[in-house]
């Protein structure tokens, strides 16, 4: 169908152009005087052409008159003449936020979007993320490093968390926020999306991101939420322009908080022992859920994190380059649901080598590597650890064995599925008291040929393209075709049996001509990038 029912809270809706009345109204515009959303007071106007953003609820076309109803699929038109040229500079109060829509029929690169005195997020409401009413929740795109955004928390519409999305796709709405001076944001035709201009190669930078996920009775589990810290020795602690204020979902909330204000992005100074990250959560149901905390490049110097759980008193150490799972249940019991039941803790952990002889690795006819050491006194050690890295410096656990409570020892394990060209491995061995031991670093190349995913025919026709993969891992895989506003269309995972082989993607010959990004991550967690153009 076409269009939708408008409905209003007002008595007077009907002379005022509404279809119906409705408990609220909705059709809302934002008013930065007072922080909120204000319902629409007429449709009688002439045309709602402009720049400014609408939040509008949807239940179908305009034959679903009620939010009980069954949904229908629904196209929104408008007709006039097209936004075109530089558009005059949108003003944008200091501290406050503004809803602002995309004019032009085409993508918005964040990267070129023009603007003064307003701080480098965006934040765009998302239907698909998850939420206690099912209605979705706020995305920030946060600027990194490298020049590109990051959407927080991720999942929704725009891919795993930790995606890439440079654009805001034609005719959707975002808010900005005005730095302690306020100035203003241009749209402009530079600023419009060129399919010549890919993703800045992403920098490795220092960082953490929670995300909290609700666990459903099957035990599958959605995003309904996440915050992002930044670390960098030129960042501050104190409260700043490169701060995003928390704007709270109608469903379940997780962000972090410094100077009672609540935070989904911080960015915070190197960290230094017994720093804490104090984190808020809010609209917790009685059920089971579960943190992702992936820290990056937080391991220099010893650094260690804990996450501590204030209503069970569960300590959690985190890999502080990896991925950590905790598992947690709300029950209907204040302290459960309390919103400062979580911190983390940093410190430094001691790194002595004396205790390891001798630690080497080397490459085996079937493309695994074996990991040997062997210890000098180990009477109070309860396990050791391999850790691996593709770069030297971001670590992540990949095996575990018990230690043999010798006063001296030797080990072997293997890495069956190690990375294709160059693997860096160390040992950490942890003590009956919690105190962890490093091990020196030692680098193995596998030998093998050059790792490569290839996409073919590209462009794409008739709804389908193959996947090439060349000495890559045995393992599990997963691929996504995501479109220029982040929006995953299609999605898959396969098991990849042999380094050399070709899998076929049926994404559908209903999907809309352009360029996609397809992304594939392979068994180690390493994503691939690249560009389709479907036809």
């Amino acid at each position: 169908g076409y269009g939708i029912q408008i409905t209003s809270n007002r008595s007077t809706w009907q002379a005022e152009g509404f279809d119906a009345y409705s408990p609220s109204a909705n059709i809302k515009k934002y008013d930065p005087s007072i922080n909120n959303w204000v319902g629409s007071t007429s449709t009688n106007a002439t045309g709602i052409k402009g720049v400014d953003g609408y939040m509008i609820y949807i239940r179908g076309d305009r034959t679903i008159t009620a939010s009980s109803s069954t949904t229908t699929p629904t196209v929104l038109r408008t007709k006039g003449t097209l936004f075109s040229g530089n558009l005059a500079p949108i003003p944008v109060p200091a501290l406050k936020m503004v809803s602002v829509g995309n004019p032009y029929v085409a993508p918005l690169d964040l990267r070129k979007l023009s603007k003064t005195g307003v701080k480098d997020f965006f934040y765009v409401w998302d239907p698909y993320l998850g939420g206690n009413y099912g209605l979705g929740g706020y995305q920030v795109f946060s600027s990194d490093s490298s020049g590109n955004y990051v959407v927080v928390p991720g999942g929704g519409s725009y891919g795993p968390s930790g995606t890439v999305s440079n654009f805001i796709r034609t005719g959707l709405a975002f808010f900005v926020e005005g730095t302690n001076t306020g100035g203003s944001i241009n749209f402009t035709e530079a600023a419009k999306f060129d399919p010549v201009d890919i993703n800045t190669p992403a920098e490795g930078r220092s960082s953490m991101l929670v995300n909290l996920l609700s666990v459903n009775a099957d035990s599958s589990a959605v995003v309904a939420d996440g915050l992002l810290v930044n670390f960098n020795s030129s960042y501050s602690n104190a409260v700043d322009n490169g701060d995003a204020i928390k704007y709270t979902n109608s469903g379940e909330n997780i962000s972090t908080v410094t100077a009672s204000k609540s935070f989904i992005v911080e960015r915070r100074n190197l960290i230094a022992a017994q720093d804490t990250i104090y984190m808020k959560v809010a609209n917790l149901k009685v059920q089971k859920y579960r943190l992702s905390v992936t820290a990056s490049k937080l391991d220099a110097d010893g650094r260690t994190g804990t996450l501590i759980d204030s209503y069970t008193g569960a300590r959690t150490p985190l890999q502080m380059s990896g991925n950590t799972i905790i598992n947690f249940t709300v029950e209907n019991v204040p302290a459960s649901y309390a919103g400062n039941r979580f911190k983390i803790v940093f410190d430094k952990m001691s790194v002595l080598p004396v205790k390891f002889v001798a630690v080497k690795g080397y490459s085996l006819s079937d493309n695994s590597i074996n990991i040997d050491w062997q210890t000098a006194e180990e009477t109070n050690t309860n396990r050791y650890e391999i850790e691996r890295s593709h770069d030297g410096t971001n670590f992540t656990k990949i095996l575990t064995t018990p230690a043999k409570g010798n006063n001296a020892a030797s080990y072997s394990l293997n890495d069956a599925q190690p990375f294709a060209d160059v693997n860096y491995y160390r040992v950490k061995g942890i003590e009956n008291s919690g105190q962890a031991l490093y091990s020196n670093i030692v680098k193995v190349s596998t030998g093998t040929k050059e790792t490569a995913v290839n996409v073919f025919p590209n462009p794409a026709t008739d709804g389908v393209t193959n996947l090439q993969l060349n000495n890559m891992p045995k393992g599990s895989y997963g691929v996504s075709i995501v479109n220029l506003g982040g929006q995953v269309v299609y999605s898959t995972t396969f098991e990849n049996t042999g380094r050399n082989s070709t899998y076929s993607l049926e994404f559908g010959k209903t999907t809309a001509a352009g360029m996609y990004q397809l992304i594939t991550v392979d068994p180690n967690g390493v994503k691939h990038s690249s560009d389709l153009m479907i036809r």
